[in-house]
């Protein structure tokens, strides 16, 4: 039997043109001013494409194009005045501006805690006050499933990490289409059809289990599949995984197998009409698994262009892309004509560039053993600072307060971490290091093993303080933590693995996997954090990366 790939998603015509429209929102900055990873005005027509994906009626999906036009309770670039709703009316018509006077006007929150509670039931009209000061919202219950609806398309458009990848929202973002199927005209198709709840265990397990499977492609091609098929059993309802394991098939010879997996990956992609996985395009994943689905007995040449995926889906377009055309692979290569350059820094370069046209965050290095955790007693430097962990403790203790500041990184937190840097972006700070001098002499010793690699500085928690899941930004550093002062009831979790500190002992873990870090207890939990080059590179790939700042 053939598996057939969906052609597109059947979506009702709409009459309004959609140019004028565009071009107002140019006008007026739209374009221009940033939101998320990219423009407000691409973050727009992201969710607009959404919902026309989704089927919506004409005024939602036009509600949707203008949702934050007079801004909302997480956005306050309004882009038309309170007294232009006229304005707004002839663009999208008198419907579609009423939703977007009321999705401006209501708190969100308000909205979620107020449906949760079991209110309103029914015809039953709700009412809500205008955040902004006016009359209090009136809401039918129409309008309230057309809200959430398009609330879920907004955070299906935007939600990833810093690079694109997959983040933590399905959980959430399921509530809130359980509500809207009670209520919309036209009930979206994701999750099925918005009957399925995600639990945020089912998630953790799943976006944990996909990032780690894509570190093993390359080196442990059973392990990925492990990984990707528990990703894929925890979170049924996206398409990446499916995709994936799609080349991992063709590479073991279970064609149909493949032709399946990438049929069923489209097809869930298609039906929420934005990528959950962000760093490729919804039609770079959808012409994935065309070619996947198209493939037959090229397994062993595929599985060789495998051999230079990392951690992301740019380099399974590579693969691919050298897979169907012999030459391809030259036209994302650069400097091929120099084999002085390893290999492996060649292909490094290659993605960088191609990355770079696609906005893409993060910097994975191929051919580098991916795992969560390494062993401390491997690192020279980290003998030698557990040799020096009481003065240096003494010397943190001795640091005016004054001196340390919030961390800045944009990760999400609750209580308070702060730090002070003895290096940072490989450039010594003397007049730290001066208050420091046994750390910054262990430093100074082991340079061959930190280099340029990234930072060294004393991160504090504060009690009760905890740091939401995120990655670093490449796999060419390894993080050290020197633990100073530890109290219990804290830790820190690394690709799904759970990890511990102890005064006076050192962790090495990789950051480019997913990492969260809490402090539970009443005490403050305070390190010496060092970055260190990955071991699996050589003296001449590091001083080619921090050359060009990799």
């Amino acid at each position: 039997m053939t598996t057939a790939l969906p052609s597109g998603n059947a979506f009702r015509p709409i009459a309004r043109e959609l140019e004028p429209i565009l071009q107002v929102l140019a006008e007026r900055g739209a374009g221009r001013e940033g939101h998320g990873r990219g423009t407000v005005l691409g973050h727009l027509t992201g969710t607009y494409d959404v919902l026309i994906g989704w089927g919506q009626p004409e005024q939602v999906c036009f509600a949707g194009l203008l949702h934050n036009a007079y801004s909302t309770d997480a956005f306050a670039g309004a882009m038309f005045r309170p007294s232009e709703r006229n304005v707004v009316r002839g663009l999208i018509g008198a419907e579609a501006e009423r939703l977007v006077h009321q999705f401006g006007g209501l708190s969100r929150n308000e909205l979620f805690q107020t449906l949760g509670s079991g209110s309103p039931s029914g015809r039953q009209t709700l009412s809500l006050p205008d955040r902004r000061g006016g009359p209090a919202l009136k809401l039918s219950s129409r309008d309230v499933g057309d809200l959430l609806v398009i609330y879920l398309a907004n955070v299906a458009d935007q939600a990833c990490m810093s690079d694109g990848g997959p983040t933590y929202w399905l959980a959430s973002a399921s509530q809130l289409a359980v509500l809207a199927a009670r209520r919309a005209e036209v009930v979206p198709p994701v999750l099925d059809h918005c009957r399925a709840t995600v639990s945020t265990e089912a998630e953790e397990v799943g976006l944990e289990a996909y990032d780690t499977a894509l570190r093993f492609v390359a080196q442990d091609r059973a392990a990925a599949v492990e990984w990707l098929e528990l990703a894929s059993q925890h979170l049924p309802w996206v398409g990446e995984p499916l995709i994936w394991l799609g080349a991992l098939y063709l590479v073991a010879g279970e064609a149909a197998a493949a032709r399946i997996a990438a049929a069923k990956g489209a097809m869930l992609m298609q039906k929420w009409g934005t990528p959950w996985d962000k760093r490729l395009k919804l039609s770079e994943w959808v012409g994935l698994a065309e070619c996947l689905a198209s493939r037959r007995n090229e397994g062993p040449t595929l599985a060789a262009a495998l051999d230079a995926v990392t951690a992301s889906p740019r380099d399974l377009v590579l693969a691919l892309a050298s897979l169907a055309t012999p030459d391809a692979a030259a036209r994302y290569n650069i400097g091929v004509d120099k084999p002085a350059l390893p290999p492996r820094f060649r292909t490094y370069l290659a993605r960088q560039a191609s990355d770079s046209e696609t906005r893409v965050g993060v910097s994975m290095y191929p051919g580098l053993t991916a795992r969560p955790w390494h062993s401390a007693e491997r690192f020279p430097i980290a003998r030698a600072l557990e040799n020096s962990a009481r003065a240096i403790a003494q010397e943190f203790a001795a640091l005016r307060p004054e001196l340390f500041c919030d961390e800045a990184e944009d990760i999400a937190r609750t209580g308070r971490w702060s730090v002070l840097f003895l290096e940072k972006n490989g450039v010594r700070r003397d007049e730290v290091c001066n208050l420091c001098p046994t750390t910054a002499a262990v430093l100074e010793t082991h340079r061959q093993e930190i280099g340029g690699a990234g930072v060294a500085y004393f991160s504090c928690l504060d009690p009760g303080t905890s740091i939401a899941p995120h990655r670093g930004a490449t796999n060419t550093r390894l993080r050290l933590h020197l633990g100073l002062e530890i109290p219990t009831e804290c830790g820190v979790s690394v690709g799904g693995v759970d990890g511990h500190w102890q005064e006076g002992r050192c962790v090495v873990f990789d950051d480019s996997f997913i990492h969260s870090v809490w402090n539970d207890s009443a005490r403050r939990r305070v390190v010496l954090i060092v970055d260190l080059w990955h071991p699996d590179l050589t003296s001449h790939e590091m001083a080619l990366l921090q050359w060009i700042g990799g």
